[in-house]
């Protein structure tokens, strides 16, 4: 039956990238569903066997051709240097400096999808906190979704998927939980307006504000006696009544 689905797979994406022209044209494969936004984890009922299971199978449907369209980008959309970051960041624990060091490491295709299918049968327990820490922020960047990856790459749209089961299997392995996501505030009306900041950044504003004020207070306590009429003292002095 897996391999039914396998040629079936591979059958219509190739079907679609003749409609096209290119793969970087084509359409969204049917098997390419969108994953959750936010990026939700593994839930009570995870299957770690089917999670690896489907990872192994997104590598398996990666087409030579697609492989060297997605090598061949110049300059790559965010979302697809985002999701080779992240296949980079569980293989060697960290993403590559630039899309020219990723090209060179995507440049043996073999090695890589090799290394990708071992990974979740031997490599799994090596997956850190820290690897599925910087992970998550690359699959949670907008547009992280196989559908929309598919128009731009297949190869990228079949690495989600396995980055997507790797990460589930490293979370449900490590019991680690993702911190929540920073609350934005609205600006006070002493901010003065524009755009909303994270309630750290509001906060050390006003912060300094307030001690601004309070120096500037004190100030003009100290200054008050040494002139007439003048800020801290400043000005012409006061005449002598002698």
């Amino acid at each position: 039956k897996k391999a039914g689905r396998r040629a079936s797979a591979k059958k219509a994406d190739k079907g679609e990238r003749d409609d096209k022209g290119d793969a970087g044209g084509s359409k969204e494969p049917k098997d390419l569903a969108p994953p959750p936004t936010p990026l939700p984890g593994p839930g009570p009922d995870f299957d770690m066997s089917r999670a690896m299971s489907e990872g192994h199978d997104a590598v398996d449907d990666i087409q030579p051709e697609d492989w060297d369209a997605l090598k061949s980008l110049f300059k790559p959309q965010p979302n697809v240097m985002a999701t080779v970051a992240c296949t980079f960041i569980f293989l060697n624990h960290t993403a590559p400096a630039s899309w020219d060091e990723t090209k060179k490491l995507l440049s043996d295709s073999r090695v890589v999808l090799n290394r990708l299918k071992d990974f979740g049968t031997f490599d799994s327990s090596k997956i850190t906190t820290a690897d599925l820490a910087k992970a998550r922020q690359q699959l949670t960047l907008p547009e992280m979704s196989r559908a929309v990856l598919a128009s731009k790459s297949l190869a990228a749209a079949r690495l989600l998927h396995w980055c997507v089961s790797m990460y589930d299997i490293g979370v449900h392995k490590t019991g680690w939980e993702a911190p929540p996501d920073p609350v934005s505030v609205s600006p006070t009306e002493d901010a003065g307006g524009g755009e909303a900041e994270d309630g750290h950044t509001a906060a050390t504003k006003i912060q300094s504000r307030e001690r601004g004020r309070r120096a500037r207070k004190s100030t003009m306590k100290g200054g008050g006696g040494k002139g007439k009429g003048t800020a801290a003292g400043k000005g012409p002095p006061a005449k002598s009544d002698s």
